[in-house]
């Protein structure tokens, strides 16, 4: 199958700590500006998840070309850059994320943050922000397979085959990464003993799990450029990207997509009547 490539977007991920508990309520909030997502939800009374994407390279560069200026090493930090053509105050679309040799410095990375969303972000996101744990503090780049490779790409050689991000990386923006890789495994699991043999077993998982996946990269990609605002695009094209998400979007398309996060496990109780194989 083909390489992973680039969303056009990357993501600052970070988990805050209030020893004393917080007060915020148990929703996802979510805040979008020009070219920027953030949002955070309460995971605990004392922790919050937050999030922050940004638009970076071209969707569909390669995770490997020597052109991604954010996907070329996922171990370096993104600096926030801002234009000289802002004329009051820092103007979100005419900012960008600019990678820097510093692997693994989380204070900075933090910093950079902090430092740049004021004008743009409600103050209790930043006191949020704020109260990372700079070990659970992390910056990558967001990519997805293309889900035509996963339609017709090789994910099986015999009795060796993918599951998880090495068969279906995509972006979070639906929340199925790990979810996807759960069903891979009683997939996998319950044709390996319905089979004759491992091989057939392996090939009846890949065949059933090709469309689900593709549509769920396909899905969770689509959310994540519409609720960006249309990723790295401009003028008329993204004004009507942004009354799309804003009228139409969330109203009536991402309800749809959803649905594709429920899956049937059907009977997870071992089958007696399964076969050995010996190969």
């Amino acid at each position: 199958m083909s390489e992973p490539v680039s969303s056009g977007r990357s993501c600052v991920r970070g988990l805050s700590v209030f020893p004393g508990g917080h007060r915020v309520k148990f929703e996802l909030r979510q805040f979008l500006s020009e070219g920027l997502r953030a949002g955070m939800v309460p995971i605990s009374d004392t922790s919050i998840y937050w999030f922050l994407v940004n638009n970076t390279v071209p969707a569909g560069k390669s995770s490997q070309s020597p052109h991604s200026h954010t996907a070329l090493h996922m171990q370096k930090k993104i600096v926030w850059a801002n234009s000289s053509q802002a004329s009051s105050g820092l103007i979100l679309s005419s900012t960008k994320w600019i990678e820097k040799e510093a692997a693994g410095e989380p204070t900075k990375t933090l910093h950079e943050v902090t430092d740049s969303l004021p004008s743009h972000m409600p103050a209790e996101y930043l006191e949020v922000v704020r109260h990372s744990d700079l070990d659970n503090l992390s910056w990558a780049p967001l990519l997805y397979r293309n889900p035509w490779s996963l339609l017709t790409g090789r994910a099986a050689r015999g009795t060796i085959t993918v599951a998880g991000d090495a068969f279906h990386p995509m972006t979070p923006d639906m929340a199925q990464g790990g979810c996807s890789a759960l069903e891979d495994a009683i997939v996998l699991a319950r044709a390996l003993s319905r089979a004759a043999s491992p091989a057939e077993g392996v090939a009846s998982y890949v065949a059933e799990r090709r469309w689900r996946v593709a549509w769920m990269v396909a899905g969770a990609y689509i959310s994540g450029w519409v609720q960006q605002g249309g990723t790295n695009i401009s003028g008329i094209r993204g004004y009507i990207v942004k009354l799309f998400r804003d009228r139409i979007f969330f109203r009536f398309v991402f309800p749809k997509i959803a649905d594709t996060m429920w899956f049937n496990c059907e009977d997870l109780t071992p089958r007696k009547e399964g076969k050995d194989h010996v190969e």
